[in-house]
């Protein structure tokens, strides 16, 4: 797309699901090109040498698929004018340099875009210059109808005289833009769809009354190991044996499918049938009372998909209003910013997994460092007298029964990786796992000792903002996903701090009943409170990001 200017808003609503978007931006006003592709296409872009260039735009990418390599140049010139000084001969220029280092390349090549030089015009002297120019690289244009309302070829598909990857050359009339649609075929295999390889288990054919016999005949309930760690290695165990009985792990591949529940709707269906009905009136009689009957039918499908997209997105924004975080990741959607999985390219999944484990772990290395160091980790505190006002700490105070089914049920249901069986499955059966799962968390909190094997926890990288270098460790953050049972244990210890007031005073992070709103409304409110009583208010704002 040429002329295509507009901030990240207008350009993720111009991307279909399933598809992306590239966009080279002009600096100021106007211009601007734009690259959509499919997400499962080898694209590479490229950097094209435009050493004194300012009289046009040009984005050169690559599709290669098996041994097939076909770099496309998109072009938008801008019409010369008296504000931007440009004149034909400077394009004619620097359109000749592009020429010498593209056309000398093995691949096959396609340049395509905007000239704003009619082709028809054989006569014309700038039409003329620029035939030569192609005819001295051994380029032919190939587009032989009117691309613009005003009856001329402005828009060109050029190629080398000797390549035949450009096949069925179109031009069709949307009534949407000055400009009529382009399209053309290239002369190669179409890439497979593509799927994805996923392990998962039919969780919902489980018979339930078999599994909880199993469950109630099994060594989890009948044998009692003193030791923690032994009562967790038991439960993750027998658990997943158990598991794999009735609902065995396969692997399967399927078809990566995009969300477009939006698209198909039934008025949407029929008003294109009524467009293509009128289109094929159109170009089959060439009457001008068929082209104005095919505009009118071109907006009720633009209307209709405007109206099912909006209804869509109301009906999400309802259903998430009793959840901030969906709520927010929808808003940041809509807005462009989607919240994607990044991660670096600097090989496969293995040696980027190595690489931030050393990152974090020499992070974590170089902030102890930091502490004062002496010979006995009590030397620092032999001379030092605390006062406390609450009281001093023992024992961790044991869950009962009925606290700790409350806090399962009270929890999301969400399961992390390391989890045995999924936490829906411990909930539907908590009547005959919660002796085991409170003994586990009282063992732990009585003996002050949390198990290596809950202690591990899924590592996931995020990245910091967007604008940060994404192959670059140092701009991604850990968030860490941990076991169901370790975090009944780390339930108790939040509640000590929460109860003896240990917690800092502003702090709104992982902490009951905080969180970004609660420490947005403390700060309005402090700014607030401090010009009601007449004072200035300054607010200072620091991003600490290690």
């Amino acid at each position: 797309m040429a002329e295509a200017q507009g901030d990240e808003a207008i350009i993720t609503d111009l991307t279909p699901p399933g598809y992306n978007l590239h966009h080279h931006s002009r600096p100021g006003r106007g211009g601007g090109i734009a690259v959509i592709y499919r997400q499962y296409l080898q694209i590479t872009f490229k950097q094209v040498i435009t050493i004194g260039s300012i009289s046009f735009e040009s984005l050169e990418f690559q599709i290669t698929h098996g041994k097939t390599c076909t770099n496309i140049l998109a072009l938008y010139r801008p019409p010369p004018s008296k504000k931007n000084s440009f004149t034909f001969s400077m394009f004619h220029d620097e359109f000749a340099k592009i020429l010498d280092s593209v056309v000398c390349k093995k691949s096959r090549l396609v340049i395509i875009g905007d000239f704003n030089i009619h082709f028809d015009k054989k006569d014309n002297l700038q039409t003329a210059q620029m035939l030569k120019l192609l005819d001295s690289h051994n380029c032919k244009q190939l587009v032989s109808e009117p691309t613009h309302k005003s009856g001329h070829i402005v828009d060109w598909v050029l190629s080398r005289d000797g390549d035949s990857c450009t096949t069925d050359v179109r031009v069709t009339d949307l009534q949407v833009s000055d400009h009529h649609l382009l399209t053309i075929g290239l002369d190669t295999t179409r890439p497979l769809h593509p799927t994805k390889s996923i392990r998962c288990r039919n969780i919902s054919k489980i018979y339930q009354e078999s599994f909880r016999s199993d469950l109630e005949k099994s060594r989890l309930l009948s044998e009692t190991p003193t030791e923690c760690a032994d009562i967790v290695d038991l439960y993750n165990t027998f658990l997943l044996e158990l598991l794999d009985k009735h609902a065995p792990e396969k692997v399967r591949k399927i078809p990566y499918r995009p969300e477009t529940a939006w698209i198909f709707t039934p008025a949407i269906s029929d008003a294109k049938a009524e467009r293509r009905a009128a289109e094929r009136l159109r170009r089959k009689t060439r009457l001008e009372v068929y082209r104005q009957m095919y505009c009118v039918l071109q907006n009720k499908v633009s209307i209709a998909i405007r109206r099912s997209k909006t209804e869509f997105m109301n009906s999400k924004i309802r259903d998430s209003r009793s959840n901030p975080n969906a709520l927010y990741k929808l808003m940041f959607t809509l807005m462009g910013r989607n919240n994607t999985s990044t991660l670096p390219n600097i090989g496969d999944s293995e040696y980027i997994a190595q690489q931030f484990s050393d990152f974090f772990i020499e992070k974590i290395v170089k902030i102890h460092q930091t502490f004062p160091h002496d010979e006995s980790p009590s030397s620092m505190y032999k001379e030092t007298h605390f006062s406390f006002e609450s009281d001093c700490l023992t024992e961790f105070a044991p869950f009962t029964t009925k606290e700790l089914l409350a806090l399962i049920k009270k929890s999301k249901p969400t399961s992390c990786a390391l989890d045995p069986i999924p936490t829906k499955i411990v909930v539907s059966n908590i009547d005959i796992l919660i002796p085991v799962i409170l003994h586990t968390v009282n063992s732990s909190l009585r003996s002050g000792v949390v198990p290596h094997s809950i202690k591990k926890a899924i590592v996931k990288p995020l990245l910091n903002k967007t604008t940060l270098d994404k192959d670059e460790s140092q701009s991604y953050r850990p968030v860490s996903n941990l076991s169901f049972i370790s975090k009944a244990v780390g339930k108790r210890l939040a509640e000590h701090l929460e109860h003896q007031n240990l917690y800092e005073p502003f702090q709104s992070a992982y902490r009951p009943k905080h969180s970004t709103e609660t420490a947005l409304l403390k700060v309005l409110n402090d700014l607030r409170r401090g010009i009601d009583s007449g004072n200035v208010g300054l607010l200072v704002l620091l991003e600490l990001i290690p």
